[in-house]
């Protein structure tokens, strides 16, 4: 079924309305605010969410319902030979994460999909509980139905946790992986006896990083109470998912990008259902050691199977060594990319490219 996004009116004058009366928090340290009251002042006199609204309809948009679930996705069709193209997000970005990268992909031959997350923008969820193998088993069914038995899968954050769902349940389907990062899980499957010295300066960068991302720790215990706030305060949503797009780079982000991906957020309602991949999907964790569970594909089977690139941004949240991702994956090419940071595909699109493109031409 096709699609187009027309958010009503009336949602974007309530915004306009909560802007304009925003109260920001009692800080002594004026600095703290200072990106968030620039989103505001943008958002509220020059950001132009109708113009996004124009620019994506577009495009080939796309809502297809699997196993009772509607998958809002895009497709960029090409009339190369190339393998078809499985795009995944992850958070606090969605489908817009790909916007600068798979017109790329598409005019070098692939043929480009690119969905929402279940729970994401225009995407629904699912009623019961949500995990990495069930969004890979959906998405599974979502390329079949477009006509697509064999196709690659890139990912980053939990596009790259999907993407390797993808790959250890379908195997004869996925025909290669290409990441952005080691899925964090990982971290938790390495015996530091026997680590490298890369592999272990960077578990001890991870560790350090976990220790103060207290965002992953909110959103997976009180998600529901985080969002009250959240779904109720654009300000509040932005200042909570700015703070990501400043941190986790090597430069100053683009308010209109952060913008668009903010009232994405925003118009659809989607804070809560986005964090049930932290609230739910990391409940296979085995809390009681801190090791993973046992029916983990990474407890030790060990590589997967399926040819797999990485290319990696130095101001990403951690850039793991090769031997760490050879533990885990059939590594067949590893780049490191001279900048850029988590948002890759946003930030150095056509560096991305290159390297997908030069790497699926080899994948048979």
């Amino acid at each position: 079924m096709t699609f187009r996004i027309d958010i009503p009116q009336a949602d974007l004058q309530d915004l306009q309305d909560r802007l304009a009366r925003v109260r920001f928090p009692n800080v002594v340290d004026q600095t703290e605010t200072e990106l968030t009251r620039r989103l505001v002042e943008r958002w509220r006199d020059g950001f132009d969410w109708r113009a996004v609204e124009t620019r994506l309809n577009q495009l080939d948009q796309r809502i297809s319902t699997v196993d009772g679930v509607d998958l809002h996705h895009i497709v960029y069709p090409a009339a190369g030979q190339g393998p078809a193209v499985l795009l995944l997000h992850g958070w606090p970005d969605s489908f817009l994460r790909y916007q600068r990268l798979a017109p790329l992909l598409a005019a070098a031959g692939h043929e480009v999909v690119v969905p929402s997350l279940p729970g994401f923008g225009f995407s629904a969820q699912p009623e019961g509980e949500i995990s990495d193998d069930l969004v890979a088993g959906l998405l599974h069914q979502l390329m079949t139905g477009l006509g697509h038995q064999r196709y690659a899968v890139h990912g980053g954050d939990w596009g790259s946790a999907i993407a390797e769902a993808l790959a250890t349940t379908h195997p004869a389907a996925v025909a290669a992986l290409h990441l952005v990062d080691v899925p964090y899980t990982h971290q938790f499957g390495v015996d530091r006896e026997g680590a490298s010295e890369a592999e272990t300066a960077f578990l001890d960068a991870a560790e350090a990083w976990a220790a103060q991302a207290t965002y992953v720790a909110v959103q997976s215990a009180e998600p529901t109470l985080l969002s009250y706030a959240l779904a109720d305060s654009p300000v509040g949503l932005a200042a909570w998912m700015a703070d990501k797009y400043r941190t986790w780079t090597d430069r100053e982000p683009d308010l209109d990008d952060v913008l668009a991906q903010v009232s994405l957020y925003w118009h659809t309602n989607t804070i809560r259902s986005s964090m049930r991949l932290y609230s739910e999907g990391m409940g296979s964790w085995d809390d009681s050691d801190g090791e993973p569970a046992a029916s983990e594909p990474w407890s030790g089977a060990g590589p997967l199977q399926v040819p797999t690139a990485f290319a990696l941004f130095p101001a990403d949240i951690g850039v793991p060594p090769r031997e760490f991702a050879e533990r885990f994956f059939d590594v067949q090419r590893f780049t490191l990319m001279p900048r850029g940071g988590h948002f890759g595909a946003m930030e150095e699109p056509q560096a991305l490219a290159d390297d997908m493109i030069a790497f699926l031409s080899t994948v048979s």
